[in-house]
């Protein structure tokens, strides 16, 4: 009975080491001649294959319904897939005009993973 719970305590340890990541960014592109002259939400999944989402704006992101949609349709897809998010890394610019700091969403990172 030792034996049993010793392998299966390191079976379920090893699957937990080789969980997939999958990682989302939303930047703003600079280059208006791309094919996406807006916002940009780059996927990359676990084997490294890149897609790239159009956002329908510019920054400020929440200024635009259209675009919070867009965004949520991106994040979905990675987690219709079975993947849980488990980070989310958040950048913080600085209003000099109104001398407060404001969440910006260009740069953020989303961290999800195979529970």
């Amino acid at each position: 009975m030792k034996k049993l719970l010793f392998v299966l305590a390191f079976a379920f340890i090893g699957q937990q080491a080789f969980s997939q990541i999958y990682i989302a960014i939303l930047t703003d592109n600079q280059n208006p001649s791309s094919a996406c002259p807006t916002s940009l939400l780059t996927k990359i999944d676990p084997i490294g294959n890149t897609t790239y989402d159009c956002i329908s704006t510019n920054f400020p992101i929440a200024d635009n319904p259209q675009a919070l949609i867009d965004l949520n349709i991106g994040l979905n897809s990675i987690v219709s897939q079975g993947y849980k998010l488990i980070k989310v890394t958040s950048p913080t610019s600085y209003n000099l005009t109104t001398n407060s700091s404001i969440y910006d969403l260009a740069g953020t990172i989303w961290y999800f993973a195979i529970p």
